[in-house]
């Protein structure tokens, strides 16, 4: 018996007697040691039809949804084919819910999903014999009916009721959902919340704060979100199945991060990332991997930032996620740049701006090739100076040539080329971020050029803000080079968006105003 075999009559065995934390360890141990295995041939035992299984969850957790989708197919099949009436109903209503999702980026077609609810629905009226498949089959329809075809909710709850094994904790847990659609939400959560707290199945635990989860989600309350999904995440890896809280760890993590709780989402996703070393590269490893990426780079962990956010982001190319894949390179950007790696960190922001021109995505691509440039005459002077002139000069030449790239993305036309209103605001932005380049080159005239234009660019566009800082640096630039009058102009415009803004005395754009003043004044 090969170890694949052996994974596979546990699993079935776990399933008839109801050892739900066996099955989520299975599809664990599936998704992490035999990913890669071939499926057992089809025979004349049940093997093939429970790696359909385990490989379709394992999937699914993976957000792997070509492989799901094909999985569940070919598992109808053998389930028709073998006579296994819960089984096949079973796969049908799991291929709902992706239906319902859209799948995009995904390559195999589904049917509507209400047809394929129509066609769940009449199985589970065929009356297929109750067993945990089936209500597993009917309690899944139905959570998929709700929001797709409420008119056949009804009809699809009364088949689960007759299905269920006769639990208080899953009638509860039906009930739940039922008394939340009809507006009972306070009702809901306390039945839910009943659940969770006598659960003496972990389990159980779980499902009750998932579904918790989602009705504080739906409410809008992410400290509840986090509480109850959080906990959901805590109780999979506990049970040796990080594969089933993947999904509950990534949006737990997202809360985490957006809130500033980095520390948390940090040691969270560390724990499940350790846990899942052995899965195949997929979306869901990829999310998990992005948000701990942005845990790290908050809390001062540079080298792993610098590391994790690299691997998400040249993986990530190869998906259509193209905003987890620009967010990574951002990512990288910052860690690179806190560790010094200065040209590296140009590197990976040339290859964000070819991800996002390939999506059609040219005003950003724009703007990762003008921090690119940015950063190489700017970056040194906070780490480490330039090793030689050579290397300085080559620094410089290659600002330069992103620069003029970065303009021509902004200003050609064609598919993904920004508007007017946008180009002219963009195109300030770009002038502000050339004057420094040309400043680094030690062309101090191009620079003022540069700054004056910025800053009228950025007062034609309403943005008083950006006017502002622009003319508090050509003041700068003016006094630099010996021109105390330019320069009162300069301050006199700065101080006159200053004033539009009604900003206090400490905020930073006023401090920067008053150093260069007391320098002129000096």
């Amino acid at each position: 018996m090969t170890a694949l075999d052996g994974l596979l009559a546990a699993s079935a065995s776990a399933t008839a007697r109801g050892d739900h934390a066996a099955v989520w360890r299975a599809v664990t141990r599936y998704g992490l040691a035999h990913w890669v295995d071939p499926l057992p041939e089809p025979g004349a035992d049940d093997r093939r039809g429970e790696a359909l299984l385990l490989r379709a969850t394992a999937a699914d957790q993976l957000d792997l949804r070509d492989e799901a989708v094909t999985a569940l197919l070919d598992l109808a099949g053998w389930a028709d084919a073998r006579g296994s009436a819960a089984t096949a109903v079973l796969a049908r209503a799991q291929l709902c819910l992706h239906a319902a999702d859209g799948d995009a980026g995904a390559t195999v077609a589904l049917p509507d999903v209400r047809e394929l609810l129509v066609d769940v629905l009449d199985r589970l009226g065929r009356r297929p014999s109750p067993c945990a498949t089936s209500s597993l089959a009917a309690v899944t329809a139905y959570s998929c009916a709700r929001t797709e075809a409420p008119d056949l909710a009804a009809s699809v709850l009364a088949e689960a009721r007759r299905l269920a094994v006769p639990d208080a904790g899953d009638a509860a847990l039906l009930r739940a959902p039922e008394l939340h659609d009809a507006g009972d939400v306070d009702g809901a959560v306390a039945l839910a919340t009943t659940v969770a707290d006598r659960a003496s199945d972990p389990t159980r635990e779980y499902e009750a704060r998932e579904l918790l989860g989602v009705f504080a989600m739906l409410a809008g309350d992410d400290a509840r979100t986090v509480r109850h999904w959080g906990r959901c995440a805590c109780i999979a890896l506990d049970l040796g199945a990080p594969l089933v809280g993947l999904h509950r760890v990534e949006l737990v993590c997202q809360l985490l991060n957006a809130h500033g709780e980095y520390a948390r989402a940090f040691d969270l996703a560390s724990r499940y990332a350790a846990a899942t070393t052995d899965a195949p590269v997929s979306p869901g490893v990829l999310n998990l991997h992005a948000v701990l990426a942005r845990a790290a780079v908050e809390t001062g962990r540079y080298a792993t930032a610098w590391r994790t956010a690299r691997w998400v982001a040249e993986w990530s190319e190869l998906t259509p996620d193209v905003l987890r894949t620009s967010a990574c390179y951002s990512v990288a950007a910052l860690a690179g740049t806190e560790l010094g790696a200065v040209t590296e960190v140009a590197r990976l922001l040339e290859r964000q701006a070819e991800s996002r021109e390939r999506a059609g995505h040219r005003t950003e691509a724009a703007q990762s090739l003008r921090a690119a440039a940015r950063g190489l005459v700017t970056a040194p002077s906070r780490h480490r100076p330039f090793g030689d002139a050579a290397a300085a000069e080559a620094a410089v030449e290659l600002a330069l040539s992103l620069m003029d790239r970065s303009r021509r993305l902004l200003t050609d036309a064609g598919p993904g080329a920004p508007d007017d209103e946008t180009r002219r605001w963009h195109l300030a932005d770009w002038n502000d971020d050339m004057a420094v380049v040309w400043h680094a080159a030690g062309d101090t005239a191009l620079a003022l050029s540069c700054a004056e234009d910025a800053a009228t660019g950025f007062a034609a566009a309403g943005d008083h803000g950006g006017a502002a800082t622009a003319w508090t640096a050509a003041a700068d630039l003016h006094l630099a080079s010996g021109d105390p009058a330019a320069c009162d102009r300069a301050l006199a415009e700065a101080a006159a968006h200053l004033d539009a803004l009604g900003l206090t005395a400490d905020d930073p754009a006023r401090r920067a105003w008053r150093e260069v003043r007391d320098r002129r004044s000096a």
